[in-house]
């Protein structure tokens, strides 16, 4: 898993957390946060350290980030249960508003739920 990997997980994490959410739900979403969020820290580290770079051009620093970004990531690989899953699809679907994506792209919950699983259900 790259860090790309791990911003997208963490960005659906985040937002299935602005869900009303109970239980084994939210508790499953904090612990898979938990578990991201020192990868992401150091990335932010490792970003900064690259554009602080006043030497190197603009083209130079975004091409380091990119490529510090396709690194792998040392966060687990976490997912969230089935169960936890059905919990925020209810959720999801009771609130019926679109739910963002890393590009600012705004999907329909049903929509951004396959994401979601795709991305962060443990299933076979």
């Amino acid at each position: 898993m790259t860090y790309n990997d791990t911003y997208f997980r963490m960005f659906l994490l985040s937002e299935a957390r602005r869900l009303a959410l109970r239980g084994k739900a939210l508790a499953e979403i904090l612990a898979a946060r938990a578990a991201y969020i020192p990868a992401i820290d150091e990335f932010e580290k490792k970003r900064q350290s690259i554009t602080a770079d006043t030497d190197a051009d603009q083209n130079a620093r975004d091409k380091a980030v990119a490529d510090a970004a396709a690194e792998q990531s040392p966060a687990p690989d976490r997912r969230i249960s089935v169960e936890a899953f059905e919990q925020i699809a209810d959720a999801a679907l009771a609130a019926g508003t679109p739910m963002p994506t890393p590009s600012g792209e705004a999907l329909p919950p049903d929509i951004w739920l396959e994401t979601l699983f795709a991305n962060l259900v443990a299933h076979e």
